[in-house]
Protein backbone atom coordinates (compact mmCIF):
# COMPACT_ATOMS: atom_id res chain seq x y z
CA UNK A 1 0.00 0.00 0.00
CA UNK A 2 1.27 3.41 -1.00
CA UNK A 3 1.07 6.87 1.35
CA UNK A 4 -1.38 9.38 -0.51
CA UNK A 5 0.06 11.88 -1.98
CA UNK A 6 -0.53 15.64 -0.32
CA UNK A 7 -0.74 18.02 -3.16
CA UNK A 8 -0.94 21.68 -1.68
CA UNK A 9 -3.09 24.08 -3.73
CA UNK A 10 -4.57 21.31 -4.89
CA UNK A 11 -7.65 23.31 -6.14
CA UNK A 12 -5.17 26.03 -8.12
CA UNK A 13 -4.28 26.66 -11.73
CA UNK A 14 -2.01 23.39 -11.50
CA UNK A 15 -3.30 21.61 -8.69
CA UNK A 16 -6.60 20.87 -10.17
CA UNK A 17 -4.40 19.32 -12.99
CA UNK A 18 -2.01 17.65 -11.08
CA UNK A 19 -4.66 15.71 -8.79
CA UNK A 20 -6.80 13.82 -11.80
CA UNK A 21 -3.45 12.80 -13.13
CA UNK A 22 -2.66 11.23 -9.77
CA UNK A 23 -5.74 9.64 -9.41
CA UNK A 24 -5.69 8.53 -12.69
CA UNK A 25 -1.88 6.57 -11.91
CA UNK A 26 -3.96 4.70 -8.91
CA UNK A 27 -2.90 7.42 -5.74
CA UNK A 28 -4.77 8.01 -3.38
CA UNK A 29 -4.55 12.06 -3.18
CA UNK A 30 -4.85 14.18 0.17
CA UNK A 31 -6.04 18.23 -1.40
CA UNK A 32 -5.06 21.13 0.85
CA UNK A 33 -6.34 24.50 -0.04
CA UNK A 34 -7.60 27.39 1.13
CA UNK A 35 -11.08 26.73 0.18
CA UNK A 36 -13.34 23.36 1.39
CA UNK A 37 -14.51 21.36 -1.03
CA UNK A 38 -16.15 18.05 -0.32
CA UNK A 39 -14.27 14.90 -0.57
CA UNK A 40 -14.51 12.47 -3.50
CA UNK A 41 -13.66 8.94 -3.81
CA UNK A 42 -9.70 8.34 -3.57
CA UNK A 43 -9.49 12.66 -2.61
CA UNK A 44 -9.33 13.21 0.82
CA UNK A 45 -9.95 17.74 0.98
CA UNK A 46 -8.72 19.57 3.83
CA UNK A 47 -8.92 23.40 4.30
CA UNK A 48 -5.70 25.40 5.53
CA UNK A 49 -3.53 27.98 4.51
CA UNK A 50 0.48 27.48 4.49
CA UNK A 51 1.12 31.42 4.62
CA UNK A 52 -0.91 31.87 7.70
CA UNK A 53 -0.78 28.72 9.82
CA UNK A 54 -4.82 28.22 9.44
CA UNK A 55 -6.24 24.63 8.79
CA UNK A 56 -6.49 21.63 10.63
CA UNK A 57 -2.69 20.17 9.90
CA UNK A 58 0.72 22.02 10.28
CA UNK A 59 3.23 20.38 7.80
CA UNK A 60 6.91 19.88 8.83
CA UNK A 61 9.98 18.85 7.06
CA UNK A 62 10.38 14.64 7.74
CA UNK A 63 13.56 14.23 9.53
CA UNK A 64 14.63 17.45 10.25
CA UNK A 65 16.52 18.24 13.31
CA UNK A 66 17.17 21.81 15.13
CA UNK A 67 19.19 23.10 17.56
CA UNK A 68 17.39 26.37 18.70
CA UNK A 69 19.86 29.65 20.40
CA UNK A 70 18.54 32.07 22.28
CA UNK A 71 18.69 35.58 19.82
CA UNK A 72 20.33 37.40 23.05
CA UNK A 73 23.04 34.77 23.23
CA UNK A 74 23.68 34.83 19.87
CA UNK A 75 23.76 38.79 20.10
CA UNK A 76 25.94 38.63 22.36
CA UNK A 77 28.65 36.40 20.76
CA UNK A 78 28.41 39.08 17.42
CA UNK A 79 29.12 41.81 19.83
CA UNK A 80 32.26 40.36 21.58
CA UNK A 81 33.21 39.17 18.01
CA UNK A 82 32.62 42.74 16.37
CA UNK A 83 34.85 44.50 19.56
CA UNK A 84 37.37 41.95 19.36
CA UNK A 85 40.62 41.45 17.62
CA UNK A 86 39.77 40.21 13.74
CA UNK A 87 38.71 36.70 14.29
CA UNK A 88 38.30 34.67 10.47
CA UNK A 89 36.32 32.16 10.60
CA UNK A 90 35.04 31.63 13.43
CA UNK A 91 33.22 28.55 15.45
CA UNK A 92 29.21 27.99 14.76
CA UNK A 93 27.08 27.99 17.98
CA UNK A 94 24.31 26.81 18.69
CA UNK A 95 21.42 26.39 21.72
CA UNK A 96 22.00 23.77 24.19
CA UNK A 97 19.62 21.09 22.85
CA UNK A 98 18.54 19.30 19.65
CA UNK A 99 15.21 18.45 18.60
CA UNK A 100 13.28 16.86 16.24
CA UNK A 101 11.28 19.66 14.43
CA UNK A 102 7.98 17.88 14.77
CA UNK A 103 8.06 17.85 18.75
CA UNK A 104 10.01 21.26 18.78
CA UNK A 105 6.44 22.79 16.99
CA UNK A 106 4.31 19.93 18.67
CA UNK A 107 5.55 21.90 22.00
CA UNK A 108 4.88 25.11 20.48
CA UNK A 109 1.30 24.41 20.01
CA UNK A 110 0.88 22.67 23.38
CA UNK A 111 2.27 25.44 25.20
CA UNK A 112 0.16 28.35 23.17
CA UNK A 113 -2.85 25.95 24.09
CA UNK A 114 -3.25 25.13 20.92
CA UNK A 115 -3.94 21.01 19.04
CA UNK A 116 -3.56 20.43 15.76
CA UNK A 117 -2.01 17.24 14.19
CA UNK A 118 1.23 17.48 12.70
CA UNK A 119 1.97 16.49 8.79
CA UNK A 120 5.63 15.11 8.01
CA UNK A 121 6.26 16.20 4.49
CA UNK A 122 9.10 14.26 2.80
CA UNK A 123 11.39 16.92 0.98
CA UNK A 124 13.34 16.09 -2.02
CA UNK A 125 16.60 17.41 -3.00
CA UNK A 126 20.46 17.75 -1.77
CA UNK A 127 19.49 20.46 0.80
CA UNK A 128 16.79 18.55 2.28
CA UNK A 129 19.18 15.55 2.68
CA UNK A 130 21.49 17.70 4.43
CA UNK A 131 19.09 18.95 6.93
CA UNK A 132 18.12 15.09 7.36
CA UNK A 133 21.50 14.47 8.20
CA UNK A 134 22.10 16.63 10.68
CA UNK A 135 24.27 19.24 8.80
CA UNK A 136 22.53 22.17 10.22
CA UNK A 137 23.73 21.48 12.88
CA UNK A 138 26.23 22.19 16.15
CA UNK A 139 26.12 19.62 18.85
CA UNK A 140 30.42 20.70 19.39
CA UNK A 141 29.28 24.12 19.75
CA UNK A 142 26.25 23.60 22.29
CA UNK A 143 27.50 26.83 24.08
CA UNK A 144 23.53 28.35 24.20
CA UNK A 145 21.74 28.30 27.80
CA UNK A 146 18.15 29.22 27.21
CA UNK A 147 16.41 26.28 26.46
CA UNK A 148 13.18 25.59 24.36
CA UNK A 149 11.06 24.89 27.37
CA UNK A 150 12.46 28.14 29.10
CA UNK A 151 11.32 30.07 26.10
CA UNK A 152 8.00 28.29 25.78
CA UNK A 153 7.25 28.38 29.57
CA UNK A 154 8.11 32.26 29.36
CA UNK A 155 6.64 33.79 26.24
CA UNK A 156 3.96 31.23 24.56
CA UNK A 157 2.44 29.24 27.26
CA UNK A 158 -1.64 30.85 27.42
CA UNK A 159 -0.88 33.58 30.13
CA UNK A 160 2.23 34.24 29.92
CA UNK A 161 2.67 35.98 26.32
CA UNK A 162 4.29 39.32 26.28
CA UNK A 163 4.32 41.29 23.38
CA UNK A 164 7.83 43.06 23.97
CA UNK A 165 11.00 41.80 25.02
CA UNK A 166 13.16 40.04 23.76
CA UNK A 167 12.31 37.53 20.87
CA UNK A 168 12.35 33.15 21.32
CA UNK A 169 15.18 31.31 20.40
CA UNK A 170 15.87 31.14 16.45
CA UNK A 171 16.34 28.25 15.22
CA UNK A 172 19.41 27.19 13.45
CA UNK A 173 18.66 25.75 10.13
CA UNK A 174 21.01 26.59 7.41
CA UNK A 175 23.13 23.81 6.04
CA UNK A 176 27.09 24.67 6.52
Amino acid sequence: MTSPILVTGGTGTLGRRVVPRLRAAGRDVRVLSRHGRADEDGIRCLTGDLATGEGPVVPVPAGWRVQPIDPGEVADRLVALALGAPAGLVAEVGGPRIYELAALVRGYLRAGGTRRPILPVRLPGNANRAYRAGANLAPHRAVGRRTWEDFLAERVSPGTRSSGGQAGPSVKTSPQ
